[in-house]
């Protein structure tokens, strides 16, 4: 019981800070649980009820005690998540919204960023598809802004539009984007990017 409070605690601290998807929490109650050993007293000083880390070659954990460990969590999990502390919907519209304002990227991009970070495929889907992200509009826009960066060398248009693809695809837009936003890209005659 020590144990759950202390790793509820923990919890909470934790969110104080940010925010996290359930998968990213799990791991980290679980590595918080494997520090702690819970004791009645202090072997050093006798006094109350506390918890030290213990190196792991010295844990005595059986399956029972990592069994209760995991039910413990789980508990934690389903509390934080009635409280509305931890939602994987809410987590990734609000991870596409900030990074599309900050850092515009492509669908494949932050389809690989929360995926890495533990959701479901269901939810990302399903959060790309509320965002309803125009990905040929926002290739325009930030080719827009690279042009410029691109003519300050003395590069022909060909290869400008070389470094433009590989920029648009290092940001996860996919190649129906690149190529629409490429066709509007100037060839050697011409001298404006018209956006598409």
């Amino acid at each position: 019981m020590e144990t759950k409070k202390l790793l509820y605690d923990y919890a909470l601290k934790l969110l104080g800070g940010r925010r996290y998807t359930i998968a990213e929490m799990q791991k980290k109650l679980a590595a918080r649980a494997k520090k702690i050993r819970v004791a009645t007293t202090d072997p050093m000083t006798g006094w109350g009820t506390g918890y030290y880390a213990v190196p792991q070659d010295q844990t005595e954990e059986s399956d029972a005690g990592f069994a209760q460990t995991t039910e413990e969590i789980e508990t934690i999990i389903a509390r934080l998540k009635e409280y509305r502390f931890l939602d994987d919907r809410e987590y990734a519209s609000l991870y596409i919204r900030d990074h599309l304002r900050r850092k515009p990227q492509g669908t494949m991009l932050l389809k690989m960023k929360l995926s890495a970070r533990g959701l479901p495929k269901e939810i990302i889907a399903q959060a790309l598809q509320a965002a309803e992200i125009n990905e040929t509009g926002l290739a325009g826009k930030i080719a827009a802004k690279k042009i410029k960066t691109l003519r300050k060398g003395s590069n022909p248009a060909q290869k400008q539009k070389e470094k433009l693809a590989r920029f648009l695809i290092s940001r996860g837009f996919g190649s129906r984007a690149v190529a629409e936003t490429l066709r509007a890209f100037p060839s050697d005659g011409e001298e404006d990017y018209r956006s598409p």
